[in-house]
């Protein structure tokens, strides 16, 4: 795209992470300044604040976890959420029963709620965009995708119609 100069909109959907501060300051800012999507990722934080960052350091305090402690973490809760919920008796019928009993919670990557046809965990999504120039949240480099919605989520059916709130560029 560089020697073209041709630098479209990029439409972000928060696939394998392609919405996460880190991943974004991989791109070729020039190219990424034009991104713009969705993502169930809650705001970033940095890593060492993270509920898989205390959770390893409960039981390891003199090791730094692996970059993938969050990715892994949230396996792991949904994993414990279907035993827990399944109750005495675990098959795989009681741990789906289970799954889909859960009563939907917000926690730190968004909206958690399961339902028959529904075998993903996040349910809602924030409007993002990609600023170059901005300070990451998670490690305090340069770019970073920006809410301009500030906190505001919607569930499948509640995304507004109409332009998205982005700045033109």
């Amino acid at each position: 795209m560089n020697r073209e100069s041709y630098y479209p909109e990029i439409i972000i959907t928060g696939t394998a992470l392609t919405d996460a501060d880190i991943v974004g300051q991989l791109f070729d800012q020039e190219a990424a300044k034009h991104m713009f999507g969705v993502s169930s990722l809650e705001e970033p934080v940095p890593p060492t604040q993270t509920i898989a960052y205390e959770a390893y350091k409960t039981v390891r305090p003199g090791d730094e976890p692996a970059f993938s402690v969050d990715l892994i973490y949230f396996q792991m809760q949904m994993m414990a959420i279907g035993i827990q919920m399944a109750g005495p008796n675990l098959t795989p019928k009681n741990f789906e029963k289970g799954m889909f009993a859960y009563p939907g919670r917000l926690g730190p990557i968004g909206f958690w709620g399961m339902k028959p046809h529904d075998y993903t965990a996040a349910d809602d999504v924030r409007e993002i965009f990609w600023d170059p120039n901005a300070n990451s949240n998670y490690n305090g480099k340069k770019g970073a995708y920006v809410d301009p919605q500030k906190g505001t989520r919607w569930l499948p059916g509640q995304i507004p119609a109409g332009d998205p709130k982005i700045p033109v560029r």
